[in-house]
């Protein structure tokens, strides 16, 4: 996209393309378009880290609060953005739920025991595997001081595999 270049004058029909003034016009307009052009792909990728310009890496740094040092390289800035961008995930009680629900629907509980710091989670009967594949996304999503309660769900299984962090 960022090679395409406009030519205004193409688009006319060949009868007033001979004329001198049209084709004056048109030139200068069609440097103009392009000029458009290119801010628009710039723009469009000042809106991923991965391929934005300097500007967009301005922009990014202020949003984040980050200061570079005037001898950063813009792979080093870019790289500090995306560290930023990874640390600051927001992970919630409402999202935690959300990713329950996508792997088990409603056949799990969870409640939060703020008094003794216990997040306890029910879950219908599934393979120790699944189980503990579950405590560890569960692990890193609730904070360090949080007791991870999370088993099988008793009125569904007699056998209870527990595991408390």
């Amino acid at each position: 996209m960022e090679n395409k270049k406009v030519d205004l004058l193409s688009y006319l029909p060949p009868v007033v393309q001979d004329f001198e003034e049209i084709k004056q016009i048109m030139n200068t307009e069609s440097a103009e378009f392009n000029l458009l052009v290119k801010e628009y792909h710039n723009l469009l990728c000042d809106q991923f880290v991965h391929e934005a310009t300097e500007n967009g890496l301005s922009r990014w740094e202020r949003i984040l609060k980050i200061n570079p040092k005037p001898t950063d390289t813009l792979e080093s800035r870019r790289w500090e953005i995306l560290n930023r961008l990874n640390i600051k995930i927001p992970y919630t009680f409402k999202m935690l739920k959300n990713k329950l629900y996508a792997l088990y629907g409603d056949d799990y509980t969870i409640k939060l025991i703020s008094d003794i710091y216990t997040i306890r989670i029910r879950l219908p009967p599934v393979s120790d595997s699944e189980l503990r594949s579950t405590f560890n996304m569960v692990s890193v999503i609730s904070p360090a001081n949080m007791i991870i309660d999370i088993a099988i769900d008793e009125n569904l299984e007699t056998k209870e595999r527990k595991f408390i962090l």
